[in-house]
C-alpha cells in the first residue's frame, strides 16, 4: 500500500519531524489551527468527512491512533491533508504532504510558505538541517508549527504541520 518514498519518509523523514516536536500541555484556540483545511482540534472522523466530502486513506498515527489523508491543494499545489489521531480519537496533529517531482518544484513551495509563515508566526525558533532534511519550528500557545522538507534523488517531498498544544513542545 506504501510506495518506496512514503515508506522512507515513514522512517526517515518523520524522526526529524518529530524531533522538533516534544511534549507539553497549552490551551486551545478556537480558530482552525491550519491554514489548509477548516478543521477545528475537536473534530472527528466523521465531522473530517463532512468537511472534505471526498474518499479518504487511513493509516496508523505516529500518535498511537489512526491517520486519515484526504486529497488537497493548497498554495496551487496537490498534496495530501493528514489528520492524525492519538491513542484517544483526540485530532492532534494536521499536516499538508507534498511530494514534488524535482527538489527545486518543493524548495519552492517550501520557499512560498517560509514566508507566509514568518508573516504569520515571525521567526522560527528552531531551523535544521541534517543531510538532505531540514526543518524549521515555531512555538505558540496555540500549538506548534512545523515544515519539514526532504530532497534527495529518490524523493522530493515537503510536510507542513500544526499541532495540537498537549504534544507541543514550549522551547
Amino acid at each position: 500500500m506504501f510506495t518506496k518514498f512514503q515508506t522512507y519518509f515513514l522512517y526517515f523523514f518523520l524522526p526529524l519531524l518529530l524531533s522538533l516536536a516534544a511534549c507539553s500541555s497549552k490551551e486551545q484556540s478556537s480558530v482552525p489551527p491550519a491554514p489548509f483545511s477548516q478543521a477545528h482540534w475537536s473534530y472527528t472522523l466523521e465531522d473530517l468527512q463532512k468537511l472534505e466530502q471526498t474518499a479518504f486513506e487511513t493509516t496508523v498515527s505516529v500518535y498511537g491512533g489512526s491517520s486519515y489523508l484526504f486529497p488537497a491543494t493548497y498554495l496551487d499545489h496537490q498534496g495530501t491533508i493528514k489528520y492524525m489521531f492519538d491513542e484517544n480519537n483526540q485530532l492532534v496533529a494536521i499536516a499538508f504532504f507534498y511530494e514534488g517531482t524535482d527538489a527545486a518544484q518543493v524548495a519552492e513551495l517550501a520557499r512560498q510558505i517560509q514566508e507566509l509563515a514568518h508573516q504569520e508566526f515571525g521567526e522560527s525558533i528552531h531551523s535544521e538541517t541534517a543531510g538532505h532534511n531540514s526543518g524549521e519550528k515555531w512555538v505558540r500557545k496555540e500549538g506548534n508549527v512545523l515544515l519539514s522538507v526532504l530532497t534527495t534523488e529518490e524523493a522530493n517531498a515537503l510536510q507542513y504541520s500544526f499541532l495540537h498544544p498537549s504534544i507541543s513542545s514550549i522551547e
